[in-house]
């Protein structure tokens, strides 16, 4: 059996904290740009239904609230969770910063929790906003694709659906 060579260990913990603050970096760049384009697909999907209304049966009014509600209703847990999700991650940096340690104990302290930090946001949190995001997308894309296809029938003066 080979030896464990201390600088091969030390090697690869620094590739992997590097590999966990890049990807944390890249997961936080992405949910903001996917927050943004979602917010701006509820805003125009309501405007565009808003416009619409009043031409549509009671029963396609109802199946777009049902669709872009649950779109919308996942869209908002998720950001809810993230947010409890995120005070509990500062919960144990808060109480660091209320003891008083040496410099040395308290900046490895804290690079152990920034570092537990940025796994769980590579981890469980990019877990759960992938499901998230499907969710969102698919109950959004079914009530915005329902939308337009009463459109085009009152455009093109056909039945809308559901009648």
């Amino acid at each position: 059996m080979r030896a464990v060579d201390p600088a091969e260990v030390a090697l690869a913990a620094r590739a992997q904290q590097a590999i966990i603050e890049i990807g944390s970096a890249q997961f936080d760049r992405a949910a903001a740009y996917t927050n943004v384009i979602v917010v701006a697909g509820y805003v125009g999907a309501f405007s565009i239904w808003a416009f619409v209304a009043p031409h549509l049966s009671k029963h396609a009014t109802a199946a777009i609230a049902i669709l872009l509600g649950a779109s919308l209703l996942a869209f908002i847990g998720y950001e809810v969770y993230k947010m409890v999700s995120v005070a509990r991650q500062f919960a144990p940096q808060a109480a660091l910063l209320r003891q008083s340690l040496p410099a040395k104990k308290f900046l490895a302290e804290l690079e152990r929790l920034q570092l537990e930090e940025k796994k769980f946001s590579l981890t469980t949190l990019y877990t759960v906003w992938t499901v998230v995001l499907v969710i969102c997308v698919g109950f959004a894309v079914a009530g915005i694709g329902l939308l337009f296809y009463n459109m085009a029938a009152i455009l093109l003066e056909g039945p809308i659906w559901p009648g």
